[in-house]
């Protein structure tokens, strides 16, 4: 779910600030919860958070999840772009290069083309 909206965010040029996950449980249960970044979006990233995020909200391990929804939102304009910290500036323009590229390859040959190993289990 993570590499579509991830290439959906790339073919637009777009740069999310606010990631969140919402999942419902078996039994009913709801959670969500969200984060803000001031940095560059990459796949690398929206995956890093997802996780994040997942195993703050997954607090009943043992009832099945029937639901889950990734969502980003607003969107960062060059103008108006704030960066944290040089380090995080650095690492986050080469992802998002990286990205740029899977990108390109996902145009030519399709999405399913490059997962990352966790997706292959």
């Amino acid at each position: 779910m993570a590499r579509y909206l991830s290439y959906s965010i790339l073919k637009s040029r777009l740069n999310p600030s606010s990631y969140s996950l919402k999942i419902k449980f078996e039994n009913g249960i709801k959670s969500s919860s969200s984060k803000t970044y001031n940095r560059i979006f990459s796949e690398k990233l929206l995956i890093q958070t997802t996780k994040e995020l997942f195993k703050k909200l997954d607090a009943y391990p043992h009832i099945k999840v029937y639901y889950i929804s990734i969502n980003v939102s607003n969107f960062i304009g060059k103008a108006n772009f704030k960066v944290c910290s040089l380090v995080d500036f650095y690492e986050d323009k080469k992802m998002q290069e990286l990205s740029f590229c899977m990108c390109k390859l996902r145009d030519k040959y399709g999405i399913d083309t490059i997962k990352n190993a966790n997706e292959i289990i």
